[in-house]
C-alpha cells in the first residue's frame, strides 16, 4: 500500500516573489527497497519525475527517509522521543539541538504520522534549546496554525525554520523558511492532501482520509 501527497491543485501562494512548484510523492508504506516516485509540477507547467531506487530489502527507513511502519514504532512520550533522536543522530549535522529539529522536519515532511506520533514529534520538538513558540503562524496558502521555530547558521543572522502545525491535529501542515535578520521569507510549503492509497500514481478520493 502507498501513501500520496498533494492530490489536489493548490490554491495561488501567499508568498507572490517566491515561484510555486507543486509536488506529488508517493512512498511505500513498509518497506523502502521498491523505487519511491516524486512528481513535481513548476509553474510554467514542466513536469519532472523522479526515481530513487530504495534500499536492500528488508528496511522500514531511518529518523531521516521514514516510511509508515518505522513511524509506527516511535516512542509516543515525547522526552524519549527527543533522547532517541538526540542518540541516533549523534555526530550529524551542524549541531546536536539543530539536527533534531531538522529531524523531526525529515520524519513528517512526506509522510502521514500516527496522530499520538505526530503530536510528540511538535511537542518533542518544543523541547530542543533554542526552539520558540509561532501561535499564529500560516503555511503557504494562508491556513492559519501554530508552528516551532529554530534559527540555524546561515547569512544575515541565519535562517529561521519554521515547521507549521495544525493547533486542532497537530499533524504538519506546512513550513517556511526566513532569513532571520530580515523577515524575509525564501521558501513556504503547504501539504495540501495526503492518504493511504492501494498503489503508486493513484489520487485519493474526495472524503479519503489518513489511517489513525
Amino acid at each position: 500500500m502507498l501513501r500520496e501527497l498533494g492530490a489536489k491543485p493548490p490554491p495561488v501562494p501567499r508568498h507572490i516573489h517566491l515561484k510555486l512548484i507543486t509536488s506529488r510523492v508517493w512512498v511505500p508504506v513498509k518497506n523502502l527497497c521498491g523505487p519511491v516516485y516524486k512528481r513535481s509540477k513548476s509553474a510554467n507547467v514542466k513536469t519532472t519525475i523522479h526515481t530513487f531506487a530504495g534500499e536492500k530489502c528488508p528496511n522500514i527507513g531511518s529518523l531521516n527517509d521514514p516510511t509508515y511502519r518505522l513511524l509506527q514504532s516511535l516512542p509516543t512520550n515525547p522526552h524519549a522521543l527527543l533522547a532517541m533522536i538526540y542518540r541516533v543522530e549523534r555526530g550529524h549535522g551542524p549541531g546536536p539541538d539543530q539536527e533534531a529539529f531538522v529531524t523531526i522536519g525529515d520524519l513528517l515532511r512526506n509522510t502521514i504520522a500516527p496522530p499520538k506520533v505526530a503530536a510528540a514529534l511538535y511537542r518533542a520538538a518544543a523541547l530542543i534549546p533554542g526552539v520558540t513558540l509561532v501561535p499564529d503562524a500560516t503555511d503557504a496558502i494562508g491556513r492559519p496554525g501554530v508552528a516551532v521555530a529554530r534559527i540555524g547558521p546561515g547569512i544575515d543572522g541565519g535562517i529561521r525554520e519554521e515547521l507549521i502545525f495544525s493547533s486542532t491535529t497537530l499533524q504538519l501542515i506546512g513550513e517556511r523558511t526566513v532569513i532571520a535578520r530580515t523577515g524575509t521569507t525564501t521558501s513556504a510549503t503547504a501539504i495540501i492532501d495526503r492518504a493511504f492509497v492501494d498503489h503508486r500514481g493513484q489520487v485519493p478520493s474526495s472524503g479519503q482520509h489518513p489511517a489513525s
